[in-house]
Order: C-alpha cells, then sequence, then structure tokens
C-alpha cells in the first residue's frame, strides 16, 4: 500500500506523512517546502519532491509586504504536481491532495488508474462562502464580499466531483456537504490531531495575578473575534487580559482600544505561540465557520478549558461544560457567561482544563492514522492496511 500526498502549505498532512512513513506507507510526499524547512518533521528526503522555486517566490512576495494570489499560487502547485506524476514510475495506490490545489493533478491521478482523495479542512465551499457573505454583510453592510473575491471555488466544486473520496475533519464539515446532494460512501469523517508540538505545563499562579484569556486566528470574520471583543469590553474585568492573536480590519480597530486587550498582530514563532497556550487561563475561539479548529485542540494539549462555537468542528471532540463550553455562533451573552464562570470559579477553570487534557491524549498520530487507514481501506475496498 503506497499513499501519495500533496500539500501546498504546512498542514496536517506533513504530520499524516510521518505517520505513512512510518508503516512503510508513503510513496511521495509534494510540497513547496525545501527539505531544511521539514527539519521539525521526521520525513525522509528520499520521499520529499519539493517546488523550491514557488516557495522562493512565495517568500519574496511576503518580503514585499504581499501575497501572491491564491489562483497562480494552486495553479503553479497544482501544474507542478500533475507533471511531477504524469512522468513518476511508481504506482501510488492512492493520491491526496488539498481542496483546490489538486484539479491538475486528479486528473493525472485518475488517467493512470490511481484513486483519488481530496481533504478539505473546511465546510463545502459553496456553505462557508454563503456564511461568510451573511457575517461580513451583518457587520459591514457589504454584499457577496467573500464569494466575489474568492478564486478557487469553481477548482474546488470540479475536485469534489472528481475525487473518488473526499475526507472533512468533523460532522459541521460533514453535514454541509450531505446538504448538497454528496452520497455517504463518498464522504469520510477524520478529526484532526494537533499540528503544534504543545504540551502541559505546571503554572504556579498567585491568584491575586491577572486571569488571561487566549484567541488565536487570522480572518476576524471568520473567527468571531468581533463577538469576543464586544463581550469582553461589556464584562471589563479587573485583573483580567484578553490576548489576541489576529489582525482586525481597521474599521474595528477602535475595539482594540481598551486596557486589558493585549493585541498581538505579528508573526509569533512556534515557540512563543506555544508558551502563550501553556500561560494563558481559557482558550477562546468563537468561531462563526471553522472547519476544525486546531488552535483549540492545541490548548486542550496544554490543559487549558476552551471556549467554542458549535461551528467549530472540534466541538465533535468534547462535551458542553465538561472540557469546556459549547456555545451558539454570534451569541455575546453566552461568551460573557463562560468568560465569567471561568474567571470567578479557577477552580473549575483547572478541572475544566484538566478533562480538556485528558480528551486531547485519545487523539494523537496513532489515533489519527487508525482512522484515515479505515477511510483508505475503503477506497481500495481492501483489507486493513494499518499493520502493513
Amino acid at each position: 500500500m503506497k499513499i501519495t500526498l500533496t500539500s501546498h502549505a504546512a498542514n496536517h498532512l506533513l504530520r499524516l506523512a510521518e505517520g505513512l512513513q512510518a508503516r512503510s506507507a508513503l510513496n511521495r510526499f509534494y510540497t513547496i517546502y525545501p527539505r531544511f524547512k521539514l527539519k521539525n518533521y521526521d520525513i525522509h528526503p528520499k520521499y520529499v519532491h519539493a517546488f523550491r522555486s514557488l516557495a522562493a517566490a512565495t517568500f519574496l512576495c511576503i518580503k514585499a509586504g504581499k501575497d501572491m494570489p491564491d489562483q497562480l499560487h494552486s495553479a503553479l502547485f497544482d501544474h507542478y504536481v500533475a507533471w511531477m506524476l504524469r512522468f513518476d514510475r511508481t504506482q501510488p495506490n492512492i493520491v491526496q491532495g488539498n481542496s483546490g490545489y489538486c484539479l491538475e493533478t486528479l486528473r493525472v491521478a485518475k488517467k493512470r488508474g490511481i484513486k483519488t482523495v481530496v481533504d478539505r479542512a473546511c465546510p463545502h465551499i459553496d456553505f462557508q462562502l454563503a456564511l461568510l457573505d451573511e457575517e461580513i454583510e451583518r457587520l459591514t453592510g457589504e454584499k457577496n464580499r467573500a464569494s466575489t473575491r474568492h478564486k478557487l471555488k469553481d477548482k474546488m466544486l470540479a475536485e469534489y466531483d472528481l475525487a473518488d473520496a473526499i475526507i472533512v475533519p468533523s460532522t459541521y464539515s460533514y453535514q454541509s456537504f450531505k446538504d448538497r446532494g454528496f452520497d455517504d460512501k463518498k464522504l469520510n469523517i477524520v478529526p484532526l490531531m494537533k499540528e503544534k508540538n504543545v504540551t502541559r505545563i505546571n503554572v504556579t499562579r498567585d491568584k491575586k495575578q491577572d486571569f488571561m484569556l487566549l484567541a488565536v486566528g487570522f480572518s476576524f470574520y471568520r473567527k468571531g473575534f468581533y463577538y469576543l471583543l464586544k463581550a469582553w469590553r461589556e464584562l471589563n474585568l479587573p485583573n483580567a487580559k484578553l490576548i489576541l492573536r489576529t489582525t482586525v480590519p481597521k474599521s474595528f480597530s477602535s475595539l482594540l482600544d481598551f486596557p486589558s486587550i493585549v493585541a498581538v498582530n505579528h508573526h509569533l514563532s512556534n515557540a512563543d505561540l506555544i508558551r502563550q497556550y501553556q500561560l494563558c487561563d481559557a482558550f477562546c475561539l468563537p468561531s462563526i465557520d471553522e472547519g476544525f479548529g486546531m488552535a483549540a485542540v492545541e490548548a486542550m494539549a496544554a490543559a487549558k478549558p476552551v471556549i467554542v462555537t458549535e461551528n467549530v468542528g472540534m466541538h465533535d471532540l468534547i462535551t458542553d461544560k465538561k472540557e469546556g463550553f459549547i456555545l451558539p455562533i454570534r451569541n455575546v451573552d453566552a461568551i460573557k457567561e463562560s468568560i465569567l464562570t471561568l474567571y470567578e470559579d479557577r477552580a473549575l477553570a483547572e478541572e475544566m482544563g484538566e478533562a480538556a487534557y485528558q480528551c486531547e491524549r485519545r487523539y494523537s498520530q496513532e489515533q489519527y492514522l487508525k482512522t484515515i487507514t479505515t477511510v483508505y481501506k475503503k477506497i481500495l475496498n481492501e483489507e486493513s492496511i494499518y499493520d502493513i
């Protein structure tokens, strides 16, 4: 059994490549990252095929203060992998790629008789864009902003139809495909594992020290940070601090002008981010749309209670009021109540944090590999490959 993976970014497929290699099931790993950038991952160089010129171009764009257009990035990476796959003399059983970045690759794989998998870490693109259009219009009055700016939608839709299987990380994402007529046989739920090597540490905190709430995410509208900021300002808790790592649109920057809000809008190294997980008292991800919510799982690995919404896919893994709180979206009062509960009862926060830690431990790389192996088995209609 041999699996070829393609990934245009640093994401969970790197950990999957590690696990497949350990079981002699990795065939190729196509990426933009040169081998030295993968030093934190146990992936042998012989499996890695890096599109280094694209990595260099992406880096230069970032240095110039610009982002490479998604459409261009997708086309370049996809055509590179498709070209490599066309002339690859090995014969993988399955080719798996990230949604939006693998259409040409899937077409080449199909011609070679290879089974194909689209890895979609978010809900169906139509569902996601409709939800974001609604959210942005609610907050700004601007209509259809997300859908008109998205350049990969048609490519994603074509990938969904072409692939033999689609992998999603949660029932939230799964249901968005089911509601659009996709067959159960094509859809597969594989919960993700933590990406960063977050561990718990024993932090001795004086009860008089500031209560620290951490929130991490890039997309202000998707992550629901408007509602968190509103809730935090209305609470106005003494001896409390909100550490918010995001980029806030200028039209909402006034929300950050509050003594107990510390906004971090620059890049944090993995070590610095892990330290924030370890030092905070609780973590909040009040997303309007979140296919999984890796950041919340990483907070759980640091033994922190999590506040998430029903639209955060990882809520599948937890129980409301046990490892944290599961709230309706856009509910400022519910966010306030959850924060206040943890603020006023530090013992409860620690108890929930311990439950969160024990819960996260069950979703290890080993469990992730077992689950995804079952998916591969279904696609190929074979016996389990896990013990190969």
